[in-house]
């Protein structure tokens, strides 16, 4: 959940115009690196299995339906274990070496990425009130100053 809060408040703040900041720290290029690299690895390590799967004579043969319900077992299977959770579609014999492997694969992948992200612990901000682009600054009395800082 972290990882999505410092994705959305960077997002947020370039959106702004002002530097992006989380909990008074700034979030910089090092912290979103981490951000990015975990959010785009769980995707890959579904499809990376998830395509073995489809391909291989042992990860068709456990598939009951055809077609794109069997497709969206295989997927779900992946994405389940790789996410934390654990299921698997009615459908899909996960019961056997090759899914017992790649699914314990997956699980061990998934649950290290979501480790090694960890908290990507931003940079203590000075202790200033952050400036919009434009240059108008809120007082903590709520009144408007102008000022002639930049941000």
């Amino acid at each position: 959940m972290l990882v999505f809060a410092l994705l959305a408040v960077f997002v947020a703040g370039l959106m702004v115009g002002r530097t992006p900041e989380f909990l008074g720290k700034k979030i910089r290029g090092p912290q979103m690196k981490l951000v990015v690299a975990y959010v785009l690895s769980t995707p890959i390590i579904i499809l990376v299995f998830g395509s073995m799967s489809l391909v291989i004579g042992p990860g068709t043969s456990s598939i009951l339906n055809s077609g794109m319900h069997g497709l969206s077992e295989v997927m779900y299977a992946f994405a389940s274990v790789t996410l934390n959770n654990g299921s698997a579609f009615g459908g899909l014999s996960a019961n056997t070496p090759w899914y017992d492997t790649t699914l314990g694969l997956a699980m061990l992948a998934g649950r290290f990425v979501l480790s090694s992200s960890g908290s990507p612990s931003p940079a203590p901000s000075p202790g200033r009130v952050s400036t919009p682009a434009h240059g108008r600054r809120w007082t903590p009395l709520g009144r408007r100053s102008w000022c002639s800082c930049s941000a």
